[in-house]
């Protein structure tokens, strides 16, 4: 299941006033401000993610411009997993407006599935006259994600194992879930251009290509075998933001960074994870972006983190002009549990009881209720960042 316009929609969902209206959805309502959803009348007029709030406006002049709000955002989704559990389980959430679902047994009968499928998008038009999804049915799950990106908006397609590969040959190389612009260009330079050359590719052509045993993945998949799921390691955690105008300045930026560590050392905490690397990046609009990262003992601890970001900032360029967006992310992470516990244990225990009772105070009343004042000047401006491919917890992030 894959959500339309997610982010759009919701809005109109929650505002009717904006029913039948091209919609964009932006971090910071400025003429600079980046569209990072628009609605499928906004699209059919020309207006794209990543076009600025002008470009937007210049290409449709009776757009709604309207600012995200991402706590109103996981709500609802958790309402909408809610109304797929009704109707079967959710085996997988893959981002915030996409999800998986197994059929099993007689479900897997095509036309029991269709109409599983089809009671599911009842239940959320009952729930919302404006909020759809496009549902794709595949003999493997990566089959059904491409089969939702065949049919947008409001779509429902059913990919057949002895329609495989050929119902894939309508598709451009880049619709196909994997293939970016980088992929696409090594396939172009094997002579690949259209999805039928692609399928055409014997298994140890494509390992070749791909550079390893991701290609024979891709090849298996193509043809509808499940296959298990690639292993993966968390790598990092971290908070970014498009700065509003009135942090456009060095101590705008510094604010707004040390307020977005804060935010991730709690996330480092919920989620049970140490870091070993600091990472501190800064975009602009009129130069190139900055970044630098400082390796630091394996900690947990606000304070900790915030001597290293110190240090960082001492390194940024201490002249800079019209700064358009910051972020700090904590990499090499290592479980908490597979770490030995320090000489100074005893310090590290009272340090990790102060982290506790103040996050504690901060799910009790809110992230804004306590925090450390290098963040002065960046809170009060600081909302949710959109999170486009996990489902934050508002008890941590709010």
């Amino acid at each position: 299941m894959d959500m339309n316009s997610y982010f759009a929609s919701c809005e109109q969902h929650l505002q009717p006033h904006l029913r039948g209206r091209p919609v964009a959805v932006t971090p910071v309502v400025v003429e600079s401000g980046c569209c990072i959803a628009a609605n499928y009348a906004a699209k059919k007029q020309g207006v794209r993610v990543g076009h600025s709030v002008a470009e937007a406006r210049s290409i449709c002049p009776n757009i709604a411009v309207v600012k995200s709000r991402p706590d109103e955002y996981v709500r609802i989704h958790h309402k909408l997993v809610e109304l797929t559990e009704q109707c079967m389980h959710v085996e997988k959430v893959w981002s915030i407006d996409e999800w998986e679902c197994p059929l099993t047994g007689r479900w897997r009968e095509p036309e029991r599935a269709i109409a599983l499928a089809r009671e599911i998008k009842e239940r959320i038009a009952a729930f919302s006259p404006v909020l759809r999804c496009s549902i794709g049915i595949a003999p493997n799950q990566w089959l059904a994600k491409v089969a939702t990106d065949m049919r947008k908006p409001d779509g429902l397609l059913l990919l057949r194992e002895e329609d495989l590969p050929g119902a894939l040959y309508e598709m451009k190389l880049r619709d196909i879930c994997g293939i970016g612009k980088r992929m696409e260009r090594r396939l172009n330079a094997y002579g690949i251009h259209t999805v039928e050359q692609l399928c055409a590719l014997p298994r140890e052509h494509m390992r070749i290509i791909w550079g390893g045993v991701f290609g024979e993945r891709f090849y298996l998949q193509l043809r509808g075998h499940e296959l298990p799921p690639v292993e993966t390691k968390r790598c990092q955690i971290g908070h970014s933001r498009v700065l509003p105008p009135a942090l456009r300045n060095r101590d705008g930026v510094r604010a707004a960074a040390f307020r977005l560590l804060q935010r991730a050392a709690v996330r480092l905490r919920s989620e049970g994870f140490l870091a070993s690397r600091l990472l501190f990046q800064v975009r602009f609009f009129d130069e190139a972006p900055w970044d630098e990262s400082l390796s630091i003992p394996p900690t947990r601890d606000t304070p900790a983190l915030i001597e290293a970001l110190r240090v960082l900032w001492e390194r940024c360029p201490r002249k800079f002009s019209r700064p358009s967006y910051c972020a700090t992310i904590l990499c090499e992470l290592t479980p908490f549990r597979d770490c030995t516990a320090s000489l100074f244990e005893k310090d590290e225990r009272r340090r990790d009881a102060l982290a506790a009772a103040l996050d504690g105070l901060s799910r009790r009343f809110g992230q804004r209720s306590v925090f450390f004042g290098c963040a002065m000047g960046a809170v009060e401006d600081g909302p949710p960042r959109i999170a486009f491919s996990r489902v934050p917890d508002l008890d941590v992030e709010s």
